[in-house]
C-alpha cells in the first residue's frame, strides 16, 4: 500500500481530525454565512449535483442536502470518514467514492 500523507495517518489510527456539532442551534446559520460569503447561499445547491472531496464524517452536507440537491456525492479515501458518512447522512441521492483527489 502506497504511503499517502495524512490519509495514511488516519487510517492507520481510524481517526477523522475534524467534526462538528451538526445539533447546535447555530450550526445550519453557520453554514449559511459562510456559502453566503463565498457567494453560494443554501438555497442555490436545490436541484443541483454536489461533490464534496474530503468530505471528512459529512458534517457540512447536513445543512446542504436540506435544500435538496439532484446528487450528492462524496469522495474521501479514509475509512473512517466513509463509515460515519454512510451511518450519519440518510439522503437517497448520496454517493460515496473512496478515492482521494491525487489518483
Amino acid at each position: 500500500m502506497k504511503y499517502k500523507p495524512f490519509v495514511s495517518f488516519y487510517n492507520k489510527y481510524n481517526i477523522i481530525p475534524v467534526r462538528q456539532n451538526v445539533k447546535k442551534p447555530d450550526f445550519y446559520h453557520n453554514r449559511n454565512n459562510l456559502y453566503t460569503r463565498l457567494g453560494v447561499p443554501l438555497p442555490n445547491f436545490e436541484n443541483k449535483s454536489v461533490i464534496e472531496f474530503g468530505a471528512g464524517g459529512g458534517f457540512n452536507a447536513s445543512a446542504i442536502i436540506l435544500h435538496k440537491p439532484s446528487s450528492y456525492t462524496f469522495v474521501d479515501d479514509s475509512l473512517r470518514s466513509l463509515e460515519l458518512i454512510k451511518k450519519n447522512i440518510k439522503y437517497k441521492k448520496k454517493k460515496i467514492i473512496k478515492s482521494d483527489i491525487f489518483y
